[in-house]
């Protein structure tokens, strides 16, 4: 059997001069092409990003935290369900000490069979401008952890 040979054109309408283009695709044959827009913005025109921030201050540590997290992002779909997937993560120090200071951020990966979290941060947004969060996501403030160091699968 023969292969079949294909020749791919666009149409540009931009400037108000239609033209055709060539496409270009690599070697095993894939499509190049280039997003025209932002990172996350076709995510935030569907409405998929949100943002969730704690309103009230915290305590900064100065050891890594053995009975408390801070904020815990905890993924309530059943299973075969959504996957969340953070994109930042930020913190604000207000006050420091008169001794050299330094900042980092502490992230928790909690691992499956974690009892469910309170779901007391509710400042949440939508990135595309929904009115409120109707998801199963949990965000929690000064969660329960034990201190256990779990190596990650490879």
């Amino acid at each position: 059997m023969a292969g079949i040979t294909s020749l791919l054109r666009a149409i540009y309408r931009g400037d108000g001069n239609e033209a055709e283009r060539s496409l270009v695709t690599d070697r095993p044959g894939n499509l190049l092409v280039a997003g025209g827009m932002p990172p996350y913005a076709e995510m935030t025109r569907r409405g998929m990003g949100w943002q969730a921030m704690n309103t009230t201050a915290l305590a900064a540590l100065v050891v890594r935290p053995s009975t408390l997290a801070n904020c815990t992002l905890f993924n309530n779909e059943p299973d075969g369900g959504l996957t969340y997937v953070i994109d930042r993560a930020f913190g604000f120090n207000l006050v420091t000490t008169a001794a050299e200071g330094r900042q980092g951020m502490w992230i928790c990966v909690h691992p499956r069979g974690l009892v469910t979290p309170t779901n007391d941060i509710t400042a949440r947004g939508s990135m595309s401008g929904k009115a409120n969060y109707g998801g199963r996501a949990i965000v929690d403030t000064n969660m329960t952890v034990t201190d256990q160091l779990v190596p990650l699968a490879a």
